[in-house]
C-alpha cells in the first residue's frame, strides 16, 4: 500500500495494483490542526480509535446501546479506519460484497500505516456538507479560518457536523447542529479531555460562522 499524490494504493500478495482510491485529500498535517478538533473527532466517531486495530466490537455495542437509549442515531458502530477505508476506496452500498471489501481494506490499512497516519488521511477526506471535503476546507467554508486555529466551540462543531452534514450544517439548521454539538462536548467530558465547565461555557457561547 502507498501514497502518491495524495492517492492511496492497496497492492495484492504479489505487488499488482489491486484498489486506487476514489478522491484525493488536500493533506493537512496532524500538527497543522486544532488538537480541539482532533480530540472531538476521535470522542465522537471512534474513541477507542487508539486501542483497537481497525474494529471495535466493544464501541459496537456501546453505539447500539446509545442508539437504542436515544431513539436515534447518535452514535456510529463503525471506526475510523472502516470509515476512511469506504471513504477512499469504496462506495455506500449496503450489500455485504462491499462490506467484506471494507473489511479487507480496513485490515490492510491497519497493517501498513499507524493511527496517526490513518486520522490525517481520514480528516483531510471526509465529508463536511455543501460540497466540502476534509478539515482545511470545512474550516475556511465555515469559520474562514485555517485549522490550527479552531476553538473548541468551531472544532466541536466541526467534528459534529461529519455525522450527518445534511442534518448538521449549521448554516442549514443551527438549533441540530448545537444540538449534536453538545452530543461531541459531553463525550469529551465523558474521556475526561475537557471539564465539565468548559463543556458547559463552550456550548452557552454563541458560534460565529462566516458570514
Amino acid at each position: 500500500m502507498t501514497w502518491l499524490h495524495h492517492i492511496v494504493f492497496v497492492n495484492d500478495q504479489n505487488q499488482k495494483l489491486f484498489y486506487q482510491s476514489q478522491q484525493q485529500s488536500n493533506d493537512v498535517s496532524l500538527k497543522d490542526v486544532s488538537p480541539y478538533f482532533l480530540k472531538s473527532i476521535v470522542a465522537i466517531e471512534d474513541h477507542r480509535f487508539y486501542e483497537h486495530r481497525g474494529f471495535d466490537p466493544v464501541g459496537i455495542l456501546r453505539a447500539l446501546k446509545a442508539n437504542i437509549s436515544e431513539q436515534g442515531n447518535v452514535e456510529g458502530a463503525s471506526t475510523i479506519s472502516q470509515q476512511y477505508a469506504r471513504l477512499m476506496f469504496l462506495n455506500n452500498d449496503k450489500t455485504w460484497s462491499r462490506k467484506i471489501q471494507e473489511a479487507f481494506l480496513t485490515v490492510r490499512l491497519e497493517a501498513h500505516y499507524n493511527k496517526d497516519t490513518i486520522l490525517q488521511g481520514y480528516i483531510n477526506t471526509v465529508y463536511f456538507g455543501h460540497g466540502i471535503y476534509g478539515i482545511e476546507n470545512a474550516s475556511l467554508y465555515y469559520f474562514n479560518k485555517e485549522p490550527r486555529d479552531l476553538d473548541l466551540n468551531e472544532a466541536s462543531m466541526l467534528a459534529g457536523v461529519i455525522n450527518g452534514p445534511e442534518y448538521y450544517s449549521p448554516f442549514k439548521d443551527l438549533k441540530a447542529a448545537k444540538s449534536r454539538q453538545k452530543i461531541v462536548l459531553d463525550a469529551l467530558v465523558e474521556q475526561n479531555q475537557i471539564t465539565q465547565k468548559e463543556a458547559d461555557q463552550t456550548y452557552q457561547t454563541e458560534i460565529q460562522l462566516n458570514p
